[in-house]
């Protein structure tokens, strides 16, 4: 396939996780969501089955491919396509790190093949195809259809982040902002690192006209030993509007810059 016309296809607004699954079940494969873990990586590529892995960063997500392994080091080799060279990531440290975000895989094989990849155990599998469900209703606006995929989920697993993911979705959908930031609120309880969930928590209080109340947040978050350079950039972006904040904003941006020159 011609990767343009792949990315012609599944490219709008990101790539959400949905159109790049709707696109290889298309196209004559099975696929198959999935949180990585170190025994199921190991258990896919002993299979013979490379699949995609997802990370995301405060300032943007990737998906590369996962190849291989190496057992002894403790390290996954992953083909990235922004790199000439196959990369290797510290297993442990890169599933930890992503926790908040799985970190989400998908293998895939030829419908021929599917039977052997449906055979394999592979961790919160179930909660991804309700997720996948849920965004494919919603996308061609069937709101019944995604209501009884939301169900299905919080049947499996209330809490589980999918499940609350799942919920935002809903309300988002609905725009009933206030459920949304209470869904938000909660994942922070559960990921209070997750860098994603501060800047949504962020943009919802900023569209519920609360300005004091993000003040208070960024300068809060602001003051944490380790802060994103992109939440001091929101921070900046708040303290744009106040004159008397001019040389505060201007020493702040620096600081982000430093951080991420990027």
């Amino acid at each position: 396939y011609e990767h343009l016309e792949v990315a012609e296809t599944i490219c709008y607004d990101g790539t959400p996780a949905h159109n790049e699954r709707r696109w290889i079940e298309g196209h004559g494969f099975r696929a198959r969501e999935f949180r990585v873990t170190w025994e199921s990586a190991q258990a896919l590529i002993d299979a013979g089955v490379p699949f995609t892995l997802t990370t995301v960063l405060p300032h943007a997500a990737h998906a590369q491919a996962v190849f291989g392994y190496d057992s002894r080091r403790g390290v996954l080799l992953i083909r990235d396509p922004n790199e000439r060279h196959f990369r290797e990531a510290l297993a442990e440290e890169l599933i930890e790190r992503s926790t908040s975000t799985g970190p989400r895989g998908m293998a895939f094989v030829p419908q021929d093949d599917a039977a052997r990849l449906d055979a394999m155990d592979l961790p919160e599998s179930e909660l991804y195809d309700g997720a996948y469900a849920l965004h494919s209703a919603l996308d061609r606006h069937d709101r019944d259809a995604a209501e009884t995929a939301y169900r299905k989920m919080a049947e499996m697993d209330g809490g589980h982040r999918l499940t609350l993911h799942a919920r935002a979705s809903m309300a988002s959908y609905d725009a009933d902002l206030s459920r949304v930031l209470r869904q938000v609120e909660q994942l922070l309880e559960m990921f209070p690192d997750d860098v994603h969930q501060w800047k949504a928590r962020l943009r919802l209080l900023r569209e519920l006209g609360t300005r004091g109340e993000r003040i208070e947040l960024l300068k809060e978050l602001y003051g944490r030993a380790e802060v994103d350079p992109v939440l001091v950039q929101q921070y900046v972006e708040e303290l744009l509007d106040d004159a008397r904040e001019k040389r505060r904003t201007a020493y702040l941006l620096r600081r982000a810059m430093r951080a991420r020159p990027v």
